[in-house]
């Protein structure tokens, strides 16, 4: 009989211990969803734009729906209200941007974004030559914003994960918690420390490589093609934007790869057209000068309707 009670004990302790950790981590969940969304703009807009992205629906006579994706390049570089006020009434122009992103992130977020439904008329990628072939992704930011769950074992596979980050990949996928920790913590961190942008700005001033001309004609060529065919089943144009800073021998090689697989490349400025009085403290992202000056030249690139085959410079 004894026995019995201490056995009901244990249960009704352990029933209470699974609700209030069931409560704890709803609560989290919660918490961080209404409260990182007020306190960090950049999530809230990353947040908007992919609600955004997976709704567009083209195929409307007379007007494009164009999807520009990207990383802290597109951001920093294109000014899109512009942008879209010259191409209105043929193109509606949405951009999606994550900082720190790259081939693989948004090859996967495309696939995820078409597998659900949207269909752009157009999807404009907008990076700069090296990350074409870095065989990397922003981890739970991408898993939470860009990847789909089912796509889980394919990153695996594609990127040589180990099973503690793909297990990583699938927690931040279903946890915004677990996905935004540490972004909570930066922005938080900025509050104390407003210093930190800064800070960033100078460790950013490193040089960055020079993609190896080897891996540039060989995997460039074999992801461009499978980008290509991924937008070739849901029937969208793709187009490659060459970000800068532009090197003379990575664009040229680009230049080949895209016309030897059939991608669209625009690059609308190259290095020479550009002073470093164009660009940030950084020496990577342009500033507004620099941004005005891009902007206007990529602008009458996307007018014209060129056919896929068509290349600028």
């Amino acid at each position: 009989m004894l026995a019995e009670r201490r056995i009901a004990t244990l249960q009704k302790a352990t029933i209470g211990l699974l609700l209030v950790t069931i409560g704890l981590v709803g609560g989290l969940e919660l918490g961080t969803y209404h409260f990182v969304y007020q306190v960090s703009r950049n999530l809230s807009r990353i947040h908007n734009e992919a609600l955004v992205a997976a709704q567009i629906r083209g195929g409307a006579e007379g007007r494009k729906e164009v999807l520009l994706v990207g990383n802290s390049l597109l951001i920093h570089d294109v000014d899109v209200e512009k942008l879209e006020r010259r191409l209105i009434p043929n193109q509606h122009v949405q951009q999606f941007a994550i900082q720190a992103t790259t081939y693989y992130d948004w090859y996967y977020a495309l696939r995820g974004l078409l597998t659900e439904g949207a269909r752009p008329d157009r999807v404009v990628v907008c990076l700069e030559a090296r990350h074409i072939v870095l065989s990397s992704v922003r981890n739970e930011i991408f898993a939470h914003y860009l990847m789909k769950r089912r796509d889980l074992f394919d990153v695996r596979r594609t990127l040589h994960l180990t099973g503690t980050e793909a297990f990583d990949l699938l927690v931040a996928n279903t946890s915004i918690f677990y996905a935004l920790r540490k972004e909570l913590r930066q922005v938080l961190l900025q509050y104390v420390l407003p210093e930190i942008p800064q800070l960033t700005a100078m460790i950013a001033l490193a040089p960055k490589p020079q993609p190896d001309p080897v891996a540039l004609r060989t995997l460039g060529a074999a992801r461009l093609t499978a980008l290509r065919k991924l937008m070739m089943n849901s029937h969208t144009e793709l187009t490659l934007v060459l970000m800068p800073p532009v090197e003379p021998e990575s664009s040229e090689i680009i230049r080949q790869v895209s016309e030897q697989v059939g991608v669209q490349l625009l690059v609308p400025l190259s290095q020479n057209d550009l002073a470093d009085e164009d660009y940030q403290p950084d020496g990577y992202h342009l500033n507004q000068r620099g941004r005005d000056k891009f902007t206007e030249a990529l602008i009458p690139l996307l007018l014209p309707a060129d056919p896929i085959t068509s290349f600028s410079r």
